[in-house]
């Protein structure tokens, strides 16, 4: 089974189902692409990259996915983007055997990322990490 899908849900719902977090950025809590027009600050998380553990024979013991997962704000951030940035480290840099839809999830924050995005007189902060998010079928 592929479980990229799974991973994605596990990490939609950790990050959605946390009030504090879903408060500070107003509920926009998206993978991959924001729609047009969305407000700021909001999150947004991606795949990077995955390694598969092999076990004997030709069995998959584990899979370790690589997710980008960052606060952009539209200028700097403000109390409510660093809110949300803290409650994300705390969220998915912390996780420890979660388990969900028949797999257990646990994830570390492997490093930082942080950057401007110039976009007319509007510059847009992107702040996170890269989180490695450890998958096993139960």
């Amino acid at each position: 089974m592929n479980e990229v899908p799974r991973a994605e849900k596990w990490l939609y719902g950790k990050l959605s189902g946390d009030a504090t977090l879903s408060t500070a950025v107003g509920g926009r809590i998206y993978s991959y692409l924001a729609p047009q027009g969305t407000t700021y600050p909001l999150v947004l998380f991606n795949l990077q990259g995955s390694r598969d553990v092999q076990g004997p024979g030709i069995n998959r013991t584990q899979t370790e996915l690589l997710y980008q997962v960052k606060v952009i704000s539209k200028g700097p951030h403000d109390a409510s983007a660093r809110t949300a940035l803290d409650r994300i480290d705390i969220l998915i840099g912390q996780a420890v055997h979660d388990l969900s839809d028949g797999y257990l999830f646990s994830a570390r924050r492997e490093q930082t990322i942080s950057y401007h995005e110039p976009n007319g007189d509007v510059r847009f902060q992107h702040t996170g990490g890269l989180y490695r998010i450890y998958c096993y079928p139960q």
